[in-house]
């Protein structure tokens, strides 16, 4: 209801300024009458006519017998009848009464016809038209504020229409806007590696330019880690074999297909190099991978490296290890049918990059929207087989290069006479 009454503000205002010009006007004459009260007696007396105008020489005698002409005597009998004496004690109350009186209230006294006699006069005082003037001036700007006002009402009940008739398609149109020019999350890496106890390093790591923002907007980020195989003969090859593969793939290959079938097209690149260095020798390494487009995630592994989540303090686990310790354990929960195994055994691969009839690959299908804050920690086994969760939880709430260094070195503060090679990709959200 208040926005009808806003519409009609207008016409009231203009209403209500006719009526304070009429009442300017008012106020500009009236005064006259109150500005001297012998001015304000004078005026009155100045109304009579001059048939009643009272004589001042003549002799009471003489106007006698004219009285008693019925044809030539005035309307009023007061003017004739009342004698000097009581003319002037007359005209004295009457100047008395005016000083007396405030000149409101002799405006107010003033016969109607009178008023309206003052209101047309030409040439009222300088001092009126100056007040009347004022009067208007505030009565325009009283005008121009109403106006403001309704304009301003009117603008926003629009706004409120829009914002209730179409808010569904705004919102839409937002979002639409919010995934075309939004260039993704602040993406920071940190990367580090000790070969432990080892006479060869046979880990391999990569990760890919994160501090050119054209790049993290058209490819986006791939970071890798390649454990090679102790078990096997050069297993350095197989891990920078796959890192190089990966590498090509991704800054050659087309980025129009989806990351997940992206990420998949860079482990067959990985697999397909492997086999081809197997043809002269026997070898093998597990992967870990991620690749970030925008502000989400995808992850592909084969073997049992791992693929951390860290977020909001919690460590979450993304991959699944492929080992057989964890097929047993299915077998012998579903089927009864699981085995023994001793330690070294539980830990055999299942899955790794330059097995022929390669099928185990563990990958996200739909993407992992990230967070500000979060961290992405891709490990080889010689990381998480030395430090406790607790310990990496530790580290990763550090910034990622800190955390990637400060990671490794607690690895050889361990002092594990075994110790593997041991490889970390940090990746920071912010």
């Amino acid at each position: 209801m208040k926005l009808d009454n806003t519409k009609e503000l207008p016409e009231t205002m203009a209403a209500a300024s006719n009526n304070h010009n009429e009442a300017g006007q008012d106020q500009a004459t009236m005064p006259v009458f109150a500005e001297d009260p012998d001015a304000a007696t004078e005026s009155g007396e100045n109304q009579i006519p001059e048939s009643e105008t009272p004589p001042s020489d003549v002799d009471d005698s003489v106007n006698a017998p004219a009285a008693t002409e019925p044809a030539e005597m005035p309307v009023k009998d007061d003017s004739n009848e009342a004698s000097e004496s009581d003319k002037s004690i007359t005209e004295e109350k009457t100047e008395e009464k005016t000083e007396n009186e405030n000149p409101a209230d002799v405006a107010e006294t003033v016969p109607e016809t009178q008023v309206r006699t003052e209101s047309v006069t030409t040439n009222p005082p300088p001092a009126n038209n100056q007040n009347g003037n004022w009067g208007i001036v505030g009565i325009i700007l009283l005008v121009i504020a109403a106006l403001g006002a309704a304009l301003a009402v009117i603008i926003l009940r629009k706004r409120k229409d829009e914002g209730t008739g179409k808010k569904q398609k705004y919102e839409t149109i937002a979002e639409t806007v919010v995934q075309q020019n939004t260039p993704g999350l602040q993406i920071e890496c940190g990367v580090a590696q000790t070969i432990g106890k080892r006479e060869q390093q046979q880990d391999s790591l990569y990760c890919s330019n994160w501090k050119d923002p054209k790049a993290l907007m058209t490819r986006g980020l791939v970071a890798a880690v390649a454990d090679g195989i102790g078990g096997l003969v050069d297993g350095h090859l197989a891990s920078q074999g796959a890192m190089q593969a990966i590498r090509s793939a991704f800054l050659e290959g087309s980025s129009d297909d989806s990351p997940s079938d992206r990420l998949l097209t860079y482990a067959a690149a990985a697999q397909k190099s492997v086999l081809q260095i197997n043809q002269t020798s026997n070898c093998g390494a597990t992967l870990v991978s991620v690749l970030i487009t925008g502000k989400t995630m995808q992850f592909l592994s084969i073997g049992d490296s791992r693929i951390y989540l860290y977020r909001a303090g919690a460590l979450l686990q993304l991959n699944r290890e492929h080992i057989l310790r964890r097929t047993n354990e299915e077998k012998e929960t579903f089927y009864g049918t699981g085995e023994k195994l001793t330690k070294k055994r539980a830990g055999a691969l299942t899955s790794y990059l330059g097995k022929e009839n390669l099928t185990l690959i563990d990958r996200s299908l739909q993407p992992i929207t990230l967070l500000p804050g979060d961290r992405i920690a891709l490990m080889s086994d010689g990381v998480f087989n030395t430090l406790s969760e607790r310990e990496i939880m530790a580290h990763l709430r550090r910034n990622p290069e800190t955390a990637a260094q400060e990671m490794i070195q607690d690895v050889d503060v361990h002092a594990n006479p075994i110790q593997d090679n041991a490889s970390v990709v940090v990746i920071g959200i912010e």
